[in-house]
């Protein structure tokens, strides 16, 4: 189980990860990946709530596909809540 100071260090490098991505591929150091050539929406990052785990976002994540998102832009944090 995670304490909530963990918790908020797992979420905090997530976030920097995304960040550091979406930076390098504006400043143009390396290749963009297709995806990211074809869509120029920002990525959805998932976040389950207490007692649930990352499944809870199925749904969603099947329409927004359908709505022409890629899994490269789609996604789901899970930290354990038990």
């Amino acid at each position: 189980m995670l304490t909530v100071r963990q918790g908020l260090v797992a979420l905090l490098t997530l976030c920097l990860a995304l960040t550091a991505s979406a930076t390098a591929h504006a400043s143009g150091r390396g290749p963009a990946p297709a995806a990211d050539r074809a869509s120029p929406r920002s990525p959805v990052v998932f976040v389950h709530g207490y007692n649930a785990d990352p499944g809870v976002w199925g749904a969603l994540r099947g329409d927004l596909r359908a709505a022409g998102y890629t899994d490269a832009e789609l996604f789901s944090f899970g930290y354990d809540t038990h």
